[in-house]
């Protein structure tokens, strides 16, 4: 079975240390007050990548992590703590919990995002194949439930 890597991407260390975290924030900054203001979340994210000149793994890292205040304020209130689930039941996308966990596992980057989740930007969309991490995340992600 090919097993596919949930680690850290070879740039990552460039692209995310603290020069250009720095950046980074001040590109949410304006991306989020852009957000806020109605504007489309691709436009938006162009205007600001180009303006910073961010490659790639940035701009999917502003994409996967930065809100509109409001709506992240919505998604957190929305949120219920553990104790809250007892006996209810609970949908889980599990495909992306799988990949985050695996990423965490593998040393990748994470992300805290806006509205408080945690988010990996492996990309793996429809291409996900199993990695040395899997059993681990899954037997996880159980003892978690």
């Amino acid at each position: 079975m090919r097993r596919g890597m949930r680690g850290p991407h070879p740039k990552d260390k460039e692209l995310f240390c603290e020069t250009e975290l720095a950046r980074l924030r001040e590109g949410a900054a304006d991306l989020r007050y852009l957000l806020e203001r109605g504007y489309a979340q691709p436009g938006a994210l162009k205007l600001v990548g180009d303006r910073f000149q961010f490659l790639g793994r940035q701009r999917q890292a502003l994409y996967r992590s930065v809100f509109a205040p409001s709506e992240s304020e919505r998604i957190r209130s929305s949120r219920l703590k553990p104790d809250e689930l007892a006996g209810r039941p609970l949908l889980i996308d599990g495909h992306n919990v799988l990949i985050t966990i695996e990423t965490a596992l593998g040393g990748g980057l994470l992300i805290r995002c806006d509205d408080g989740f945690l988010r990996d930007i492996a990309e793996k969309h429809g291409s996900y194949r199993q990695s040395e991490h899997t059993e681990r995340a899954i037997h996880l992600l159980q003892k978690a439930l």
